[in-house]
């Protein structure tokens, strides 16, 4: 009896440490999927920044051009009639350009991670749509100079998190 009992106590204890190392294994394999998933899907979200980021600028280089052929044809239509003119209609191509370029700018904007990236952002904006409505000579200039100020440190910014996501 008392080799029957050995028996079935090594039994149990054999099983027992099995099903143990069954259970240490498989829960260290799930940390490791997890970790694994956690890593992907972090690099996954530094790519969409990136590559937002990257777009971003572009977009940005877009819409100031646009800004600047609409404060350029403004500025001329101005001198031509002696007083403040708004150049209405735009040639359909600046028009169509500076609306698109702002659209894609402000989905844009909205997709950075970033909060003080995106307000700097949300402020290059604003002086861009406030250049694009001007009241004045005078307040066209102004508002075109602010709006080339809040440019840089925008893209000084954007450089600097674009490469902290190298």
């Amino acid at each position: 009896m008392e080799a029957a009992w050995w028996g079935f106590l090594g039994t149990v204890i054999g099983a027992s440490t099995s099903i143990a190392t069954s259970w240490i294994a498989s829960r260290s394999e799930d940390r490791r999927q997890m970790q694994g998933d956690s890593l992907e899907r972090n690099e996954r979200a530094r790519a969409f920044q990136r590559d937002n980021l990257l777009e971003l600028q572009e977009t940005i280089q877009a819409a100031m051009r646009y800004v600047a052929l609409i404060w350029d044809a403004d500025q001329r239509a101005s001198q031509q009639a002696g007083e403040w003119r708004k150049c209405y209609p735009l040639p359909e191509d600046v028009n169509d350009g500076a609306h698109e370029a702002g659209v894609r700018l402000l989905l844009l904007t909205e997709r950075v991670a970033d909060d003080n990236l995106r307000r700097g952002l949300k402020t290059l904006r604003r002086a861009l749509t406030d250049c694009s409505l001007a009241t004045s000579v005078e307040d066209s200039t102004a508002l075109m100079g602010r709006a080339m100020e809040t440019y840089e440190p925008v893209m000084e910014e954007l450089g600097t998190r674009l490469r902290g996501l190298y």
